[in-house]
C-alpha cells in the first residue's frame, strides 16, 4: 500500500489505545517526501500501541522510521522487525531538512524523544538506513547523514528483554535492568529465512532458519508476564527447539524450522 502522508500501512494518532495481534504489515510506502514518516507503522505522540505475535516487514520511509515511527507508548511482544527501509533517495537534503542534522534514519524503529518502548520476545534487524545520494560527491550537503540502520533512539524510556536488535548503531537503549539485559542479543544477525507470502492476512512471516540465534532464546511458554504466548503468528504451538527437554519461544513473531 503507498500512502503519501504518515504510516504507509497504518497511522494510529491522538489519544488512543490500540492492540496489533497476529498480522503482516507489508510492503507499505510513505511517498510524502520529506515530510513521510512510518513506511509500515505511525504512532502520534499520545497514542498507545501494543503489537503482539506480528510481522513487520519490507516497508519504505523517505524520511524517519522505516518499519515505525513512535512517537507515544509502544509496547512490542513477539515482532518481527526486519527489511524496512529509511531513505531519502534522490531528494536534496538541504531543501527538505534545513534545520535538523540528520536527513533520514531508523530504518527499523525511529523513537522519537518523547517515545517510549517495550520490547519482548521481538527481533529488529537486517533494516536499513540509506545516506542521501548526493548529485555533487565533492561538495555534499554538511547535515546530509543518516543513523540507525535497525532503531534510532535517544533513550528507549522503557524495557527490553528476550530480544535481538541486529545493528545497535544509533539505538540508545537508556538504562536498562542489567538481568534482562542478560536476555538480550545484541549486533548479531539473526539468520532468517526469506519472506513467505500468503493472501490470508496475517500469514506472510519470516521464520528463523535452521542454527538461528532466536531459537529457544525466549522465556519458558506460560512464563509469567513474560509476553511468551503458547501459540505463534500463525497459530502454531511453541515447541522444544533445541532439544534440551524445555518449551521456549523463538525470538521472534513466528517458530522457526
Amino acid at each position: 500500500f503507498k500512502y503519501g502522508g504518515w504510516g504507509g500501512g497504518l497511522a494510529i494518532d491522538g489519544d488512543n489505545s490500540v492492540s496489533i495481534e497476529n498480522s503482516s504489515i507489508v510492503g507499505n510506502e510513505v511517498l510524502a517526501f520529506g515530510v513521510g514518516e512510518g513506511g509500515g507503522l505511525y504512532i502520534g505522540t499520545k497514542a498507545r500501541v501494543t503489537i503482539r505475535n506480528s510481522t513487520i516487514a519490507k516497508n519504505y520511509s523517505p524520511t524517519y522510521g522505516g518499519g515505525i515511527f513512535n512517537g507515544g507508548a509502544l509496547k512490542m511482544f513477539g515482532v518481527t522487525l526486519v527489511h524496512n527501509t529509511a531513505d531519502v533517495g534522490h531528494l536534496d537534503c538541504e531543501i527538505i531538512r534545513p534545520l535538523i542534522p540528520i536527513c533520514t534514519g531508523g530504518g527499523g524503529i525511529w523513537n522519537k524523544y518523547a517515545g517510549t518502548i517495550v520490547m519482548s520476545h521481538s527481533v529488529v534487524a537486517l533494516n536499513a538506513a540509506l545516506p542521501y545520494n548526493y548529485s555533487d560527491p565533492n561538495d555534499p550537503p554538511p547535515n546530509a547523514w543518516s543513523i540507525g540502520p535497525d532503531c534510532y533512539s535517544t533513550g528507549f524510556g522503557g524495557s527490553v528483554r528476550y530480544s535481538l536488535i541486529g545493528d545497535t548503531t544509533g539505538c540508545a537503549l537508556g538504562p536498562q535492568n542489567h538481568k534482562a539485559m542478560r536476555t538480550v542479543l545484541l549486533n548479531e544477525d539473526p539468520l532468517l529465512g526469506d519472506l513467505v507470502t500468503s493472501p490470508v492476512p496475517g500469514r506472510s512471516v519470516i521464520k528463523p532458519a535452521g542454527g538461528s540465534p532466536l531459537i529457544d532464546a525466549g522465556s519458558p511458554v506460560g512464563a509469567p508476564h513474560s509476553g511468551c504466548w503458547p501459540h505463534d503468528q500463525i497459530g502454531a504451538p511453541r515447541r522444544d527447539g533445541d532439544g534440551d527437554g524445555e518449551v521456549r519461544c523463538d525470538i521472534g513473531s513466528v517458530e522457526g524450522h
